[in-house]
């Protein structure tokens, strides 16, 4: 799996990340996932996420919006994703 950023369109002094994933682990009926994911979204910037069926991409993306368990940090406005209502 691969995130891709255009950075077009970053400004010259970086906003606090929108998005920050930190040492992110996902594991789905004990198999491992996703891990050790790491990256950063900033406001402004176009961003794709690529690889190929089974890599884990809708896995990220549920974890991302608090419906799976996972290890390490989803940040979502520097907060963490499981303390969002």
């Amino acid at each position: 799996m691969k995130v891709t950023q255009s950075n077009n369109n970053v400004p010259d002094t970086p906003a606090v990340p929108l998005l920050t994933v930190n040492d992110l682990g996902i594991q789905l009926l004990g198999t491992p996932i996703v891990h050790s994911l790491q990256f950063n979204l900033h406001p402004g910037t176009i961003t794709g996420l690529v690889g190929p069926n089974g890599c884990g991409k809708t896995t990220l993306l549920r974890a991302i919006c608090g419906y799976l368990p996972y290890s390490g940090a989803i940040l979502l406005e520097e907060k963490e994703v499981n303390e969002w209502s």
